[in-house]
């Protein structure tokens, strides 16, 4: 959890003062020390905060026997692995530092040595021999890495946008493509993208590998999956055992330090799982763990004290409430993320929360973000059983689910018959089903699906005209919005975007994702790797880099996020349960009443409370900003979301949409803000 950045010029220019003028714009990545190499036409600075034990013996810029000089922000995690395989000795202190294990990887593979590492990571890497900047990011996006290059003259990187802006030559102009899918909320399941906010800057994606010259810069997606290593798996116990191997030294890394470890407490199955496993390595060490935990004890829906409690009670835990703080500036790390703030509650929640942590003395907080989405909750069983003609098996999931799950609530009151019930969990599956056979013209596979789907479920007509006719509906919806600019789904944005949207919003393409695997894989992939989980994981990062802390997620571990790809999907949902295979493999870890807990908190409502405490008058603050904002929206309809987001029903799509957008149109007026400031004064 350090900083890097440099530059290299093609044209035999010497570097002068461009690298103390990066560093000064990044200078709270360098708590324990900023460092530097100059020579001639290259220069390269770190910026070091200690977090393992091998930081403390870390001297970066790191130069080898050929000239290949290594800056790093890195924790690598197969660390044991790496030095059998180059069979490495220490060189110039007691331990092998992490960036000497990197630039050994890139001696022995070259341009392949992405392949071989597993971490938290981004590198440079400045070649003399090639004449070229070789850089890599991590396969989950931790570490962020951003760069710009003017051809035939010069490449610049950074860990944040703004040290590429102490060089004269780096352009600052607004990327508005990138504002159509922010305001819009239409970024989350969708793959993460090159392109920044700012027009020419790019960030490295997760899981690349960048090699530029005087030519131009080139990019390799260096992920093969590596999932014929699980194949040994045969027996459920097989692969429960291999989950809990996996998953705590997916924690067990995270806390390689003799510095302060910390993290969320919040009652949910993930962060219970992570400090379960924290506290039992600890507690060898004799080294504390801090939890922490949202008080939402004023909101019903969102009060998770009881399962908190429960976690308050593990030996060796200390834990401590956060209040939410009303934060005028909600979205203080939208400036060093250089983009508008992802979050509702950074400020309110984690800016305390960072502070707090840091007067305990932490420096690697970790959280259970995504864990849901990487394990899965398993909803391909379903269409899986159907598809392969199991009626029996899929109506027995679906009884699972009418009976353990929450969704009875949601049955209508006056059927209490099973098979009515279960209908209106069932069809959904069962309409795809159909129309998949449609599709392929497999009439007679089509005509079996009816024939059974009336032989297990009771299906009522009515449940059939409003689920078809909503799936028409919004297809003429979307139609009517793409080719008829009314009054339509894009109306926030402004009237120039309506013509421009079916531009601006074409499918972002996991072109990279290798093809031998199959659809279930490669649907699994694409949802713990897309675009709106590496915008979390930058809000995580960077809120937590401005406090010193490095903010670390077990769950997005690159051996976890593998092995969660082959569970069979009866070990991701089965016996009513979602994720049962994390279940069965923290037995004995984690309090039962947390470890079976199938339901979550609802904490939009919370955050709408906080959002509208912090800003009183949101409808003041975007007219106040009418002139930044009328540019890239309807500034009179997002008045109108503001106004009827108070007290919109959050729970239909109507009130949910509203609140989202109205949120984030605040956010981008903040940072236009920031952004006019920072234009006067660079």
């Amino acid at each position: 959890m350090s900083g890097i950045c440099g530059i290299i010029y093609f044209d035999d220019k010497p570097v002068a003062d461009e690298l103390e003028g990066m560093t000064q714009r990044i200078s709270h990545r360098g708590l324990d020390g900023i460092t530097y190499y100059r020579y001639r036409q290259v220069g390269l600075a770190h910026l070091m905060r200690q977090v393992t034990y091998e930081s403390i013996h870390e001297k970066q810029p790191l130069k080898n026997q050929f000239g290949c000089v290594c800056v790093a922000d890195a924790r690598i995690d197969n660390r044991n692995e790496l030095i059998a395989q180059l069979d490495l000795k220490p060189f110039y202190c007691p331990v092998i530092t992490d960036s000497e294990l990197i630039l050994a990887a890139y001696e022995r593979w070259g341009d392949d040595c992405l392949y071989h590492l597993i971490g938290d990571f981004a590198f440079a890497i400045w070649d003399p021999r090639r004449q070229k900047l070789v850089a890599a990011r991590d396969h989950s996006g931790i570490r962020p890495f951003h760069y710009y290059f003017k051809p035939g003259k010069f490449v610049a990187f950074a860990s944040e946008i703004q040290a590429l802006f102490a060089i004269p030559e780096v352009p600052k102009k607004i990327n508005e493509e990138k504002i159509v899918p922010y305001v819009l909320w239409l970024t989350d399941f969708r793959a993460h993208q090159a392109s920044t906010f700012y027009q020419e800057i790019f960030n490295l994606k997760p899981a690349h590998w960048l090699v530029a010259d005087s030519s131009g810069v080139a990019t390799k997606f260096c992920w093969d999956l590596n999932l014929e290593r699980f194949s040994h798996l045969k027996t459920d116990e097989d692969f429960v055992a291999a989950h809990r191997e996996i998953f705590n030294e997916a924690v067990n890394c995270r806390i390689r330090t003799s510095f302060g470890v910390g993290g969320d407490i919040s009652g949910g199955l993930d962060s219970s799982s992570i400090a379960c496993a924290a506290l039992h390595t600890l507690q060898e060490r004799q080294q504390p763990y801090w939890g922490y935990s949202w008080d939402c004890s004023n909101d019903k829906d969102a009060n998770e004290r009881e399962f908190i409690d429960i976690m308050v009670g593990v030996k060796g835990l200390n834990h401590q409430y956060i209040r939410p703080t009303q934060v005028k500036e909600m979205a203080v790390e939208g400036y060093y993320n250089n983009r508008p703030d992802y979050f509702i509650s950074d400020a309110n929640h984690y800016l305390p929360t960072m502070k707090a942590a840091q007067k305990n003395g932490v420096r690697t907080y970790l959280t259970g973000v995504e864990g849901d989405t990487v394990l899965s909750y398993g909803k391909e069983t379903f269409s899986a059983l159907l598809m392969e003609g199991k009626w029996d098996a899929f109506r027995v999931h679906i009884e699972h689910i009418l009976y353990t799950g929450t969704f009875r609530e949601n049955v209508p009151k006056y059927d209490r018959n099973f098979k009515s019930q279960a209908a209106f969990i069932a069809f959904p599956y069962i309409y795809k089903v159909l129309i998949r056979a449609l599709r392929m013209g497999h009439f007679w596979a089509f005509l079996r699906h009816v024939k059974q789907s009336k032989r297990y479920f009771n299906i009522p007509p009515s449940l059939v005209y409003i689920y078809v006719g909503q799936k028409i509906y919004t297809k003429l919806l979307n139609l009517k919005n793409r080719y008829w600019n009314k009054e339509t789904f894009f109306s926030i944005l402004h009237d120039r975007y309506n013509k421009q949207s079916p531009i601006l919003l074409k499918e972002f393409h996991f072109e990279d994702i290798p093809r031998e695997n199959n659809a279930d894989v490669i649907a699994h992939f694409k949802q713990a790797t897309c675009g709106g989980i590496i915008d979390v994981l930058g809000s995580y990062h960077t809120i937590g880099i401005l406090n010193g802390i490095d903010m670390a997620h077990p769950f997005m571990d690159k051996r976890l996020i593998e092995f969660s790809l082959i569970v069979p999907n009866h070990l991701q949902f089965g016996d009513g349960i979602t994720r049962k295979v994390h279940r069965l493999a923290v037995n004995g870890q984690v309090p039962d009443a947390i470890r079976w807990r199938l339901d979550k908190a609802n904490f939009t409502p919370y955050m709408r409370r906080c959002f509208y405490e912090t800003f009183t008058d949101p409808k003041a603050f975007i007219q106040e900003n009418r002139d930044l904002l009328s540019p890239y929206v309807n500034v009179d309809l997002s008045l109108k979301y503001a106004e009827y987001a108070r007290t919109a029903d959050l729970n239909s799509k109507k009130g949910y949409d509203a609140f989202y957008r109205a949120v984030r149109v605040v956010y981008l007026a903040i940072w236009l803000n920031q952004n006019q400031i920072n234009n006067k004064t660079t």
